[in-house]
């Protein structure tokens, strides 16, 4: 399988804007694939791979907004853009930027071409900060400081298990 490092944010990425701003945590985690797919097809071994289809019934347990395949494949071919308890806020040919709803979490994946018919393929994450209170600084908060190692973690095996749903079809 190949290696999913975390790496800074890339330049003129959607993710970038949340990277320059103070109090923010932003993620970002690339793999090099042999292979360049659409983001229309990482969307769909993204977020139905077997990994993330345990998020998905998860968050329709928690958040009563089940999705399905079709969800996905809507999202992907840009039919929606909503999957769960996401709503996307940028896409661009290479790029989707989404945000929880009424949360402070931002997910992003960008294909990104590369020589020779490869590619990189990114996966990151920003939290907003919570709004300052009277003389304190906003922060991530506890509980995201809490579950970074966790989210760090599952960041890398969500983007391994999208590559190995690309590896199907490529």
């Amino acid at each position: 399988m190949r290696q999913v490092e975390e790496n800074g944010i890339p330049e003129g990425s959607l993710l970038q804007q949340f990277a320059e701003r103070p109090g923010f945590h932003v993620d970002a985690f690339v793999a090099h694939v042999g292979f360049t797919p659409s983001l229309n097809d990482y969307i769909v071994a993204m977020f139905d791979s077997r990994v993330f289809r345990i998020e998905r019934a998860l968050l329709a347990l928690a958040a009563f907004k089940p999705t399905f395949k079709e969800g996905v494949a809507a999202l992907a071919a840009a039919e929606s853009d909503r999957l769960a308890s996401w709503k996307t806020v940028q896409r661009t040919e290479q790029e989707l930027l989404m945000e929880v709803e009424k949360g402070r979490v931002r997910t992003w994946l960008m294909v990104e071409p590369a020589q020779g018919g490869a590619s990189k393929l990114w996966f990151g994450s920003a939290v907003v900060p919570k709004p300052a209170q009277t003389g304190k600084a906003g922060g991530i908060g506890f509980v995201f400081r809490t579950l970074m190692g966790f989210h760090k973690l599952y960041s890398r095996v969500l983007l391994r298990a999208a590559i190995h749903g690309l590896k199907r079809v490529f």
